[in-house]
């Protein structure tokens, strides 16, 4: 299966993805606002070349903007990276629309390098500035800031990273000054939770073992068998986007547990701990992210009963 095809957002849509053909890992993707009135740019999907220059990338019609997100793998081409990047650049400057450019090159900033020279020299050469100035990637044994966002927009403040627990790399957050626009009300696409569809999963999560998603040694396949599950029972149909929406399934526990797994991350990229504790975070981990969407699951219920009753989910099948 896919995991593009797994992800939902509430209220953003999935605009641009490259994924490989012939190795696992890798690949980009840019999730979008739906109510954000966005353009394909086929000029720079078509320069994507697998390890070399993974490529996703849409435009901001509204901003006049287009974002290009990349991921280089460390064994890919460096100069033919060099070359079809500037070959985007080139194109999108030509056409007076102003870029800003992200992900992960596998080129440390932080550290000397031949490679970083040639780099910065070239967004050097078209007046392009990193926004990143901490490491992105924190290992027991180095530090590194591979994951860039680079522009040459008036960002409001400098770029902050955020360790969310769920992966080695650091989010990355800027703020960007701009007009906004008008927008109307718009409908958008997400999942509806029937109280049959929910008995049906909840009975499911019940009665069936959770054997083949914990069982599994890697957490992507974890989280692949729940989704198959998932998918089974609940479609994605039309519905208004209503203003002030809340989000409600973010308790208080999965707080908790994010910030949890912000310490094991960091206990994980020390080489002081043994295998089984490794195994322990990559399970808790798992565990998390199946919590979280049980949570939605949960609170959609609510919203769409208008009441206050609660939904007990018997959780040791999980434990």
């Amino acid at each position: 299966m896919n995991q593009l095809d797994t992800i939902f957002i509430d209220q953003f849509k999935l605009l641009s993805s490259f994924s490989r053909s012939t190795r696992v890992g890798g690949g980009s993707s840019i999730f979008v606002k739906d109510f954000l009135r966005t353009k394909e740019v086929v000029y720079i999907d078509r320069l994507g070349c697998e390890s070399t220059f993974e490529v996703s990338a849409i435009e901001l019609t509204d901003f006049n903007l287009i974002i290009i997100c990349i991921y280089r793998s460390p064994d890919g081409n460096f100069a033919e990276f060099l070359s079809i990047l500037e070959a985007a650049i080139c194109k999108v400057q030509s056409k007076g629309i102003t870029l800003f450019l992200c992900g992960d090159r596998n080129v440390n900033f932080l550290q000397n390098s031949p490679n970083l020279l040639d780099l910065k020299n070239l967004l050097l050469m078209y007046n392009l500035e990193n926004m990143v100035d901490s490491p992105t990637r924190i290992t027991h044994s180095t530090a590194t800031q591979i994951d860039v966002m680079i522009t040459n927009l008036n960002c409001a403040k400098q770029t902050t990273n955020h360790d969310l627990g769920y992966s080695d790399h650091f989010a990355l957050v800027t703020h960007v000054t701009v007009n906004k626009p008008v927008i109307d009300p718009k409908i958008i696409k997400k999942r509806w939770f029937s109280d049959k569809e929910i008995k049906e999963f909840l009975n499911h999560l019940q009665t069936e073992t959770s054997d083949p998603i914990l069982l599994q040694d890697d957490v992507n396949e974890s989280f692949n068998a729940f989704m198959t599950i998932f998918t089974h029972y609940f479609n994605i149909k039309k519905c208004y986007l209503h203003k002030n929406t809340k989000i409600k399934w973010i308790t208080k526990g999965l707080i908790i547990s994010r910030n949890k797994l912000r310490i094991l991350n960091g206990l994980k990229r020390s080489n002081q701990i043994s295998n089984e504790f490794r195994l322990y975070i990559s399970k808790y981990q798992s565990m998390c992210s199946l919590y979280a969407i049980l949570n939605f699951i949960t609170s959609s219920h609510h919203d769409y009963q208008h009441n206050t009753k609660k939904i007990t989910i018997n959780k040791h099948k999980f434990l």
